[in-house]
């Protein structure tokens, strides 16, 4: 049940983008891809290219072909539900989890951060903050 309330937060977050986004070749299209990414650019400190493959992703994840397999696999295979809400509640890192998606997603901040010539500015030293580690590397 955990898995389709997870998914109901998904869905709410993201709204249609997901199910309605234009396919990856519509992107390298020369007449469509400079308004494509202009339309899509919600945060003008994420590339856009970054969001395009974030929601590329998430479709992947929640409205492929494959995905509603991988639904009834996790409703039926997940374990007992408090086992499985002490898992995630004592051994969750959002930090590192987010880094994981990035990189599956094929995300890079850095080149983000150079493809947008990102400045620094007194409003974005309020927003920023640093989030130490906590998942050792080994």
């Amino acid at each position: 049940e955990s898995v389709f309330r997870e998914a109901e937060i998904v869905v709410d977050l993201c709204g249609g983008i997901p199910a309605t986004f234009p396919h990856e070749r519509d992107f390298v299209h020369p007449k469509l891809k400079d308004k494509l990414y202009k339309y899509i650019t919600r945060n003008p400190n994420i590339d856009p290219y970054n969001a395009a493959q974030f929601w590329r992703f998430i479709g992947d994840g929640f409205v492929s072909a494959t995905s509603g397999v991988h639904a009834f696999g996790s409703y039926h295979g997940g374990g007992s539900p408090v086992m499985e809400e002490i898992a995630i509640t004592t051994q969750y890192d959002i930090e590192a989890r987010k880094e994981m998606v990035k990189k599956i997603a094929g995300i890079d901040d850095e080149l983000n951060k150079k493809r947008l010539k990102f400045k620094e500015t007194n409003s974005t030293k309020l927003v920023r903050h640093d989030v130490p580690k906590t998942v050792s590397e080994k």
